[in-house]
């Protein structure tokens, strides 16, 4: 493949991810509904929880938005007919703080009402047993231990981690999200290591120093994201969707790095491993954000999670595949177009997961599906030439997501339209927010003042 084939192959990638990201820009910014700043959509259970819109019949959720003059605008989505409509209100100063405060109290008294759960006891001490053991591994290349020294640090490391996080949390409440940001958040502490030491000391950065920087943030980030996923009553949705897009975001900034040196300054090694580790860091922490932003906007189960990270492996995986052919003659543009590939893979995966509810099982599925289909194509080309295997492991893959995806996606249609018309109770019809009724006692909110106002509806 040519240079010149490569570049418009890489314009054409870039111009189709650019097209999937502008319809989503708008003039107004969308801002949180709590006053901890840590929701972004009001959902079903939750409106009923803070009995607000209680004269929407079919609602299906809420988000708030700030114009660019200052004024808040509330856009109420419903069902009607079989279709989703939305429904405009102009919001003041002080109606947005009353709104703020009843969802931040409903999100109280929902999570004190929450029933004991130790769903994710399991998870967590797995998780933190896999992080003491490396942690202790990291800790002993951070002291120069050897034999029987290192192997003590290391043993002594992983029964830590499953002894302490298992009294810690005896007779506490342990969800899925707490477990999953634990495990991801270790993770990503060893790769910032790794990706600080690159950007401040270069291809010289000191091995010891490195691994005991690991095992700091290591144990850090695992432990902040618990208490995250704690204080914001993640679910193990959400705390993937974190999770992923920040791990991913590594690799992305890696090559976006990769892309920004091409083949220049091929032999200033500590100049490309500090810009390599800079990426990198970068791209990991946008990915994170991103990702948090995303779970708070949508709803994610965990299998959604897995999916939407699935698709971008597959546009990574199709791409690289078809790139071997050459054996990768240009380093900017191959870096460009596998970068721009798992961005658009990822955009797809949003699309795959809207109005569906994959549960973990069904999202490890999918992920079963694109392994054997892998294997097929392996096994079909495995007399052949390098580059046609390659081909044939990344077709067989997608294909083998494709009809595993295809087979369960009607399940999860039908998991999300239930989880949702058990909150699309028809109530009476009334101008404001949350009128009380009639007769009620106790002095009135700005919600509750609020008179008849103009509301505009669009379908779509």
């Amino acid at each position: 493949m040519s240079s010149l084939r490569l570049t418009t192959l890489c314009i054409v990638v870039l111009i189709l991810g650019a097209g999937a990201v502008v319809p989503a820009v708008a003039q107004d910014t969308q801002v949180p509904v709590d006053r901890d700043s840590s929701l972004y959509t009001i959902e079903p259970a939750l409106r009923e929880a803070a009995d607000l819109f209680p004269e929407v019949s079919g609602f299906a959720g809420a988000e708030l938005y700030r114009g660019e003059e200052g004024g808040y605008e509330l856009v109420v989505r419903y069902r009607d007919q079989g279709r989703v409509r939305r429904q405009r209100r102009s919001l003041t100063v002080d109606e947005v703080r009353e709104l703020r405060a009843r969802v931040s109290r409903a999100l109280a008294a929902r999570r004190d009402r929450r029933g004991f759960t130790q769903e994710g006891r399991y998870g967590l001490t797995a998780a933190t047993t896999i992080h003491g053991l490396a942690e202790g591994g990291f800790l002993a290349g951070a002291l120069g231990a050897e034999g029987s020294a290192a192997a003590t640090l290391v043993l002594v490391g992983g029964a830590s981690g499953f002894f302490v996080p298992l009294f810690a949390t005896q007779g506490a409440r342990v969800t899925e999200g707490e477990a999953d940001a634990t495990f991801y958040g270790g993770l990503q502490g060893y790769a910032h290591a790794a990706e600080l030491a690159a950007l401040v000391a270069g291809d010289d950065a000191d091995g010891p120093a490195t691994a005991g920087l690991a095992a700091v943030l290591g144990a850090a980030e695992g432990t902040a994201g618990y208490l995250a996923a704690r204080r914001h009553d993640w679910t193990g949705g959400h705390a993937e969707m974190i999770t992923y897009t920040g791990l991913a975001g590594n690799v992305l900034g890696l090559g976006v790095g990769a892309a920004l040196l091409g083949d220049d300054d091929a032999d200033d090694d500590a100049g490309r491993a500090r810009v390599l580790g800079g990426t990198a860091l970068l791209g990991s922490l946008a990915g994170m954000y991103l990702g948090h932003r995303m779970g708070r906007t949508d709803r994610y189960t965990e299998g959604d999670a897995r999916i939407y990270v699935q698709t971008a492996v597959q546009g990574a995986n199709l791409m690289g595949s078809f790139l071997s052919v050459d054996d990768f003659p240009d380093a900017r543009a191959t870096s460009l177009l596998m970068t721009g590939s798992a961005v658009a893979g990822g955009l797809l995966g949003r699309r795959l997961v809207r109005d569906r509810d994959f549960t973990g099982t069904q999202g490890n599925l999918v992920a079963l599906g694109s392994v054997a289909g892998s294997l097929l194509g392996l096994a079909v080309t495995l007399e052949s030439d390098e580059t046609a295997t390659a081909i044939a492991q990344a077709v067989g893959s997608a294909a083998g997501f494709g009809m595993t995806y295809g087979l369960l996606r009607g399940d999860a249609r039908r998991q999300a339209a239930s989880s949702t018309s058990a909150f699309d109770v028809d109530v009476r019809v009334g101008p404001g927010l949350a009128r009380k009724p009639a007769g009620t006692s106790g002095e009135k909110g700005v919600l509750d003042r609020l008179g008849p106002r103009v509301a505009v509806s669009a379908s779509f």
